[in-house]
């Protein structure tokens, strides 16, 4: 993850591309992919088209455009960009994981495994599409495969936390209680460093107070209880059995 103050050193070099070079789909590319880290979606889609319109085809930036347009919400868009990527470069990594990705957010979860494993083949350390094949086998209840492909996106990307909550939460169902707790432990620690709180974190906090009263650990519970039920939302359905819990305690 690239700290913001070199976005923000990285877009004021690409801007003084620009003025030399006002058409250059390159330099409004690199722009975009700026404006999309930064979290400015519009920005981004404007900066991503414009350079598909100047270069169609860079099958790259066709790849880009669509990551973007699904982070907008615009899947119909994405797909259309995956496939038209998968047209002009068909071992494109970005695309294949993008098509995988947007069949598992469309329900077509085995479409999406052929995908994201085709993907993962180009590019092997891609953490996006370990975690996306995670999501898929979890889906279809193949808990072991989707702890290891948890497993591998967290060797890939040791500082993404939600891998670590997501590993820990089927450690946790699959008996291994202790591993659990050491994983969910690294993912709050991981979640608390974030400037933003993840939406996981809550939960993060619950399963650790469960982790923690499964292997007798009671004060450690208790803390991990204490802090879910400063941080979990007003509406969250798993208050009251938290509660109770700490009660018990």
């Amino acid at each position: 993850e690239v700290r913001l103050g070199e976005l923000d050193a990285g877009e004021a070099r690409l801007r003084r591309a620009l003025e030399a070079l006002p058409n250059s789909a390159e330099t409004i590319h690199y722009l975009g992919v700026v404006a999309f880290a930064k979290g400015d979606l519009p920005t981004a889609l404007e900066r991503l088209e414009r350079a598909v319109t100047l270069d169609p085809k860079m099958a790259t930036y066709r790849a880009v455009l669509g990551r973007a347009r699904l982070a907008a919400g615009d899947i119909v868009g994405a797909r259309r960009d995956a496939l038209a990527a998968l047209e002009l470069d068909p071992a494109l990594g970005e695309a294949l994981w993008l098509k995988g990705r947007i069949a598992l957010r469309t329900g077509a979860v085995r479409d999406a495994i052929d995908d994201l494993e085709r993907a993962l083949k180009v590019s092997p350390g891609r953490h996006e599409a370990l975690s996306d094949l995670g999501e898929a086998f979890e889906q279809l209840g193949k808990a072991g495969y989707a702890i290891r492909a948890y497993q591998r996106a967290l060797e890939a990307e040791p500082r993404e936390g939600r891998y670590a909550y997501r590993l820990g939460r089927l450690l946790l169902d699959d008996g291994k209680r202790r591993e659990a707790a050491e994983m969910l432990e690294r993912s709050i620690a991981l979640g608390e460093a974030r400037p933003i709180a993840p939406l996981w974190l809550s939960d993060a906090y619950r399963l650790l107070g469960e982790a923690n009263r499964l292997t007798g650990r009671t004060s450690e519970a208790k803390k991990a209880y204490e802090r879910f039920l400063e941080i979990a939302p007003a509406e969250s359905i798993d208050r009251a059995e938290v509660t109770r819990r700490l009660r018990s305690l």
